[in-house]
């Protein structure tokens, strides 16, 4: 757990989409000699993220400890599933915030995930934007524990879209709005086809 003034968060990868485009799981690609798993790793590693879980679908086979694989408990309706699944782990009793990160954005780096936790007070979380009225990033951010019912509710009322759900928290007051700089807006370009892998390759 990352702890900043009463702020505790916890990691979380969202590895259990389809790959429908990309025809092979995400999480098994390399990008530099590393699969995209090890890199999203490393990358909530390296803010002192700790526990980090891996959201999968549900009999998926990834190489990482079984206690942290979480099995979407709200299969089929896109990452906010496994959002809410992990919100709602007894063990977040202690936690916070949970950081979410895709699998399928390797361009995402230390110094800005540290930038995001910077701005986290223990009541809200931080969502990237890329302007003041559009365009979140609700697929690197960091939500409060406490957004867990908003996310049911959501998920009860079938309104799926994770970005309806981050604009929502930013709305009353949970989450707080990060305008992305233009020289970091690249780092949220997602790998979901193959010529997106090839873009991302060294």
């Amino acid at each position: 757990m990352k702890e900043q003034d009463a702020v505790v968060i916890a990691g979380i990868i969202l590895a259990g989409g389809e790959s429908s485009r990309m025809g092979v799981p995400k999480h098994t690609l390399e990008i530099g000699g590393r699969t995209l798993l090890d890199k999203q790793l490393g990358l909530l590693e390296s803010v002192g993220l700790s526990p980090i879980f891996v959201s999968v679908a549900r009999h998926a086979q990834v190489d990482y400890p079984v206690h942290l694989l979480l099995e979407d408990k709200y299969p089929s309706i896109g990452p906010l599933g496994g959002i809410a699944t992990a919100l709602e782990l007894e063990s977040m009793a202690d936690v916070t915030h949970l950081c979410v990160i895709a699998i399928d954005l390797p361009g995402i780096d230390t110094a800005l995930l540290a930038h995001l936790i910077s701005h986290c007070t223990p009541t809200s979380g931080v969502i990237p934007a890329h302007s003041a009225d559009s365009g979140v990033e609700p697929l690197c951010a960091i939500y409060p524990i406490s957004s867990k019912e908003v996310a049911l509710a959501h998920i009860h009322s079938k309104a799926y879209a994770v970005k309806d759900f981050a604009e929502r928290l930013i709305n009353d007051g949970s989450a707080k709005r990060y305008i992305i700089p233009a020289g970091e807006a690249r780092q949220f370009n997602n790998v979901n086809s193959p010529e997106d892998f090839k873009r991302h390759q060294p």
